[in-house]
């Protein structure tokens, strides 16, 4: 039984401590469904992986999927910004939507698209590999790095926009 979970526990003991923070700044900021938009769209970069075939254990298909969750972040982080009388959070709605629908198409023109549609919508952690627990340790934490080198201004945009745009950071 040990060996099942190992891996398993080993992930929910790594990860969530970068979450919980990036957690306080989502709440604080109001976009609260973010999270699911952005997995969805790594989501469809591994949709893409098992159209072309690939192996999706690969750093490959690793590399497409957070290449399509860096493209959304782009995407949000520039809708952000702009003064619009559409809330950001009607964006990462449609954005969501868009992304799970191109997921589907590009899953129903793969030979395994039902499995894979299942797996993308349901998951198990328990089926997590060593592999994939250390790539997401070792991304987790280039991006807590980078949060940590730059937190002052995370925190103000985050906690205190009146500050945050006196001193000339852009906020939304």
């Amino acid at each position: 039984m040990w060996e099942v979970m190992f891996w398993p526990i080993v992930a929910c003991v790594l990860l969530p401590w970068l979450l919980v923070y990036l957690g306080l700044h989502v709440v604080r900021r109001g976009i609260i469904f973010i999270d699911i938009a952005m997995a969805q769209m790594a989501s469809l970069g591994i949709c893409l992986a098992v159209l072309f075939h690939l192996d999706l254990q690969s750093w490959t298909t690793f590399g497409i999927a957070l290449g399509f969750t860096l493209v959304g972040g782009a995407i949000f982080s520039v809708t952000g910004k702009r003064a619009s009388q559409i809330p950001q959070e009607a964006v990462i709605g449609i954005s969501y939507v868009v992304a799970a629908a191109a997921a589907v198409l590009l899953l129903s023109r793969a030979a395994e698209g039902d499995e894979q549609i299942k797996q993308m919508l349901v998951g198990n952690i328990l089926l997590v590999t060593p592999l994939e627990v250390w790539k997401c340790f070792a991304l987790f934490v280039a991006v807590g790095l980078l949060h940590f080198a730059l937190r002052r201004n995370f925190l103000l945009v985050s906690f205190d926009r009146d500050a945050a745009y006196a001193k000339g950071l852009r906020v939304r």
